[in-house]
């Protein structure tokens, strides 16, 4: 029996490599466990909600596949649930990079050196990487992708003591290397961001000259991103 799973969360499950025990935080339907076990990415699972219904709905799917006996479920708040040195890999998916940044900070007793995470963070992603490259997290691959009507960051990384990447501004915001990487989704990315903004700058300059001139920072902010991205794109093409 397959399982159906999103573009985003099939391209999660793809980053993650062959391991013992992995954790999913934040694992809602278990869908995601459920096939790295089924794809042998994983031996075993742990599917972890902070809610309780969650928890009980992805019990039901994994007994669905016969997998109870590989996959535990926990209610948990963030890590709170783990041992530490019970699993090698943990997934992160679909929730904010400032509540990533969080489940990481409380749960830090809860991780060993050598522990492998794929991240995607919906949100505030160039503050997420700077938490990852100020706490000792080695970001080894990222990747862009888009399911409609949304672009999705997917970020690999190692809990390496010692760990300091230094990423500059612009690898905090498109990230790790991201001019060497296969840049097609980035650029198409950053080219819709570009439109969008730029068609907001018109209407802020509109705003201008009307006299309305509470709208100036903003405007400024927004031409400052518009060169930030215009930079990027000159670098990946």
């Amino acid at each position: 029996m397959k399982v159906n799973i999103s573009k985003r969360l099939k391209a999660v499950a793809e980053s993650v490599s062959e391991c013992e025990v992995v954790a999913d935080i934040g694992c809602d339907h278990g869908f995601l466990p459920i096939y790295l076990l089924l794809t042998n990415r994983a031996k075993k699972a742990i599917a972890m909600d902070l809610r309780k219904e969650p928890v009980r709905r992805a019990g039901e799917h994994i007994a669905s596949f016969n997998l109870s006996d590989r996959i535990q479920t926990r209610q948990s708040n963030g890590l709170e649930g783990l041992k530490k040195g019970e699993v090698d890999t943990i997934t992160i998916t679909g929730m904010g990079g400032m509540l990533m940044r969080d489940i990481l900070k409380a749960g830090k007793d809860k991780l060993e050196y050598g522990n492998r995470f794929v991240f995607s963070p919906q949100s505030d992603v160039d503050a997420f990487r700077k938490y990852l490259d100020d706490n000792e997290f080695e970001i080894t691959n990222e990747q862009i992708i888009f399911e409609a009507p949304r672009f999705y960051m997917i970020i690999n990384a190692t809990y390496k003591k010692g760990s300091k990447m230094n990423l500059s501004d612009l690898e905090l915001r498109f990230g790790r290397d991201f001019n060497k990487r296969d840049s097609k989704v980035l650029q198409d990315f950053l080219n819709r961001e570009m439109y969008n903004n730029g068609i907001l700058c018109g209407q802020l300059s509109d705003e201008v000259k009307k006299g309305n001139l509470a709208v100036v920072p903003r405007l400024e902010y927004l031409n400052k991103e518009q060169t930030f991205r215009q930079k990027a794109l000159d670098m990946i093409k």
